[in-house]
């Protein structure tokens, strides 16, 4: 509990569960969103109530999550069809899915999860999408940090040693968009390797960021 007194009374508070109701619809029922197990906190004396902030980030997760609008049975059969494949069986296998995922989608016996979900609209979003899943089955799902965005550029390593005296590694240094000599960098820190060698693909606590030439 962080406040042990009321901000208005200064007196005791107790931390209490309760259901809150929200000003918020359910995009299925239309009816307003009901936190069951929310939590506030209330003075024993004034009676006044209040939420914390991890109260209000509890209440606004729960409400986020129902907000979510799931894809229904006829959204995921044009999906389906959407897509190059004859049977519900060859996507399901496409898309690492139960072989009966998309009956059961389909006939409303049961719904994907979010993670599905979101799956079999990323997979519809675009032909760049659906390739990448191609390329993944072509390398049996080996992880690559080169095949993606965000980690492609990534490029640290906890064995590697710069010598500024050393020219494999000041060639090296140079190939990359800093300057090694005004960046907050200790070439000290690292272990070496070999000379003039990057080994991408371990993180440390000391980054480095750059992008090759």
């Amino acid at each position: 509990m962080k406040k042990s007194k009321c901000p208005f009374c200064n007196h005791k508070v107790v931390e209490k569960e309760f259901s809150f109701t929200s000003g918020k619809k359910d995009p299925i029922t239309q009816e307003n969103i009901v936190i069951p197990n929310a939590k506030a906190f209330c003075c024993t004396n004034c009676n006044e109530s209040w939420f914390s902030e991890s109260h209000q980030e509890f209440i606004n997760l729960y409400i986020q999550k129902k907000l979510f609008t799931p894809l229904g049975p006829k959204d995921i059969a044009l999906i389906r069809e959407s897509l190059p494949f004859k049977t519900k069986k060859q996507l399901a296998d496409f898309l690492c899915l139960n072989d009966k995922a998309f009956v059961k989608w389909e006939k409303s016996y049961s719904a994907p999860n979010p993670a599905y979900d979101i799956l079999l609209r990323l997979v519809a979003y675009s032909e760049e999408n659906f390739k990448f899943i191609k390329h993944l089955h072509s390398i049996n799902f080996k992880f690559n940090p080169a095949d993606y965005h965000y980690t492609k550029n990534i490029t640290t390593s906890k064995n590697i040693t710069f010598h500024t005296s050393c020219e494999p590694c000041v060639d090296t240094l140079s190939k990359f968009d800093f300057h090694p000599y005004n960046q907050n960098i200790n070439p000290n820190r690292y272990t070496n390797v070999d000379h003039g060698t990057l080994v991408p693909g371990f993180m440390t606590d000391v980054p480095i960021f750059g992008k090759a030439a």
